[in-house]
């Protein structure tokens, strides 16, 4: 077998295992996946693309994925298991993609430590094993830039078109790539951007007809429910996206800005994927939204190749005062596995608690709903993950995401309003969320009364029911 094949069977190997390590130990899926899995369950149970029924909204961020997931559905596989499993098996392609495209970027002697960092990175694992869509959406990002690499521009476009319906962030891997395209293929470019437009165009026409919008409803809830409770400011978003919360976080980022530097100066930066680092970086800093660690995961690879030319230029300095090189490098792998190792063990023990207390409330508040919620009843509720995918009540999402309705009520912060027009039979609120404070009001206990209470410390979900001489 040859080295390189070895190699890249050896990295994809690790990435897949070490996520599957890490799901066995912390189970963690989040809450909003729940969200997506509803989605693919309907379609699959014929009741269209809807999260509740009869009600088009295009309330999943990822279309592309939520399809995709259509198919383990419809031959009768648990959803949430499969997503897991594609998720992982992504990884593993994406690990074989940034060790060649490492290897095309010229380095060779070092070339396994950024694939090394991602597939112990955890940010990414976390991110890649949650049941989202960002293993997909990151296989379909550096994938676009693999065949940008080796010229091959049908494959870049298409894999650019899958991205942007699979995040709507997406696009921006297409305006990072076309330039060179342009410039390179000139007016023979027309005929490789045939099949991605007319993708692009099939779900816009699609997503116009049956939603009304091209444009995920998540985008414009998010916008209004935390423009109001969201007070991070552009540091605390930068803390957030490059968790600068921690001294790891920093040393990686001041490593990232050192590896810019150094790739300039030695002319190997790779500037549609480090263009395209700047761009995610903007469209998350300027966008208004609450920022969740998964969002700039993606970018990582990107990332963490601009940390390894700042380390691999450290291990050339050592090497300088006659250490050689391959020790020094050596040394070096070891010790940067043994750090993400021990971080990655701290962060599944972490998650596995955090998932204790979404079984415990999100789960188990779906539970009680699917119990106790007639046929024909509504149920208000935020965080409608766990608690829409079991309960299978309609629900009012006062979030926003799959409630349009429910996004006026959000931008001018009238949360009780909401409740006080819609009446809705049930309403489930978090204790200590900021939209959920009305249940405090006078008006809110003459209108339902406390059913149950969920408490995993320090969170507490309430249940309360109509009263029935307030209809």
């Amino acid at each position: 077998m040859q080295v390189l094949t070895r190699n890249l069977l050896f990295f994809a190997a690790a990435a897949i295992v070490v996520r599957a390590a890490f799901y066995s130990i912390s189970g963690f899926i989040a809450d909003d996946a729940f969200i997506t899995f509803r989605y693919v369950e309907n379609i699959a149970n014929g009741l269209g693309f809807v999260y509740n029924a009869g009600q088009h909204v295009l309330g999943t961020s990822s279309p592309l994925y939520t399809l995709l997931l259509t198919i383990p559905a419809l031959l009768g596989l648990d959803v949430p298991n499969a997503s897991i499993a594609i998720s992982i098996i992504a990884s593993g392609i994406t690990a074989i993609l940034i060790y060649r495209l490492t290897l095309l970027y010229g380095f060779k002697r070092f070339a396994w430590m950024p694939v090394v960092f991602y597939i112990l990175w955890p940010r990414s694992v976390v991110a890649e094993t949650c049941g989202m869509e960002t293993s997909l959406f990151t296989l379909l990002a550096i994938g676009s830039f693999y065949a940008y690499r080796v010229r091959r521009p049908q494959l870049t476009l298409l894999l650019a078109a899958f991205a942007a319906i699979c995040r709507p962030e997406g696009m921006l891997i297409g305006i990072v790539v076309l330039p060179g395209l342009i410039q390179e293929w000139k007016w023979g470019l027309s005929r490789y951007l045939i099949l991605p437009a007319l993708i692009l165009a099939a779900w816009g026409g699609f997503s116009l007809s049956y939603f009304g919008t091209i444009i995920p409803n998540s985008i414009p809830a998010k916008l209004a429910l935390y423009g109001q409770i969201d007070g991070d400011g552009f540091f605390a978003r930068l803390e957030v996206l490059l968790a600068l919360y921690s001294p790891f976080g920093w040393l990686a980022a001041l490593l990232a800005a050192a590896g810019i530097a150094v790739a300039v100066k030695d002319d190997c930066l790779p500037r549609p994927e480090t263009s395209w680092l700047a761009l995610m970086l903007a469209f998350f800093m300027l966008s208004g939204t609450h920022i969740f660690f998964w969002y700039f995961v993606p970018v990582y690879p990107v990332f963490l190749f601009l940390v390894f030319v700042s380390v691999r230029k450290i291990v050339e300095s050592i090497a300088v005062l006659r250490t050689p090189s391959y020790l020094a490098g050596l040394v070096t792998g070891i010790a940067t596995t043994a750090v993400l190792t021990f971080a990655l063990a701290l962060s599944a023990d972490s998650y596995a608690l955090e998932q204790n207390w979404m079984e415990h409330l999100h789960k188990n508040v779906g539970l009680y709903l699917a119990e106790h919620v007639s046929a024909g009843e509504v149920v208000a509720a935020e965080d409608i993950g766990y608690m829409g995918y079991y309960s299978r009540s309609t629900i009012l999402d006062r979030d926003g995401l799959v409630s349009p309705e429910a996004i006026p009520y959000n931008r001018s912060g009238d949360y009780l309003q909401l409740i006080r027009d819609l009446r809705p039979d049930w309403v489930v609120a978090n204790s200590k969320s900021p939209i959920s404070q009305f249940i405090y009001d006078i008006d809110f206990d003459e209108l339902y009364e406390l059913r149950e209470r969920f408490r995993a410390r320090p969170f507490e979900y309430r249940v309360y029911h109509l009263v029935s001489d307030s209809l």
